[in-house]
């Protein structure tokens, strides 16, 4: 679709693309792991048996792609710092600092004792 009506995409719209795909991916995955209850290692299963799917569906977009868009689908995919601009990193700024902020409440010992022994 990207292709075909490039005049319509703009950096937002690839901004708020893919934060509505990365919050749908998430409940897809708790949702899937879901049966009573989640525990961290059906989380866990499950988020790397959906991260293959997704991983499938986009080489299958790239191989099916048009030829005219395959060079431009390869490096957003792969990624580059090639012609962006300071921009790009003041638009991320914000959100580095949200991220950085709720990482900070997050510790491996709410994964469980099991795995946390494991670590050392």
């Amino acid at each position: 679709m990207i292709t075909h009506f490039p005049c319509f995409v703009t950096e937002a719209s690839f901004f708020l693309a893919s934060c509505s795909a990365m919050i749908i991916c998430r409940m897809m995955v708790y949702l899937i792991a879901w049966k009573k209850g989640v525990n961290s290692f059906s989380l866990v299963l499950v988020g790397i048996g959906v991260a293959f799917l997704l991983s499938a569906m986009t080489t299958f977009m790239l191989v099916f792609i048009p030829a005219y868009s395959s060079g431009f689908s390869y490096i957003w995919v792969t990624g580059t710092v090639c012609g962006t601009s300071w921009t790009y990193v003041w638009n991320l700024l914000p959100w580095t600092f949200v991220i950085m902020v709720i990482a900070l409440d997050l510790s491996i010992y709410y994964i469980g004792h099991e795995i946390t022994g494991s670590n050392g």
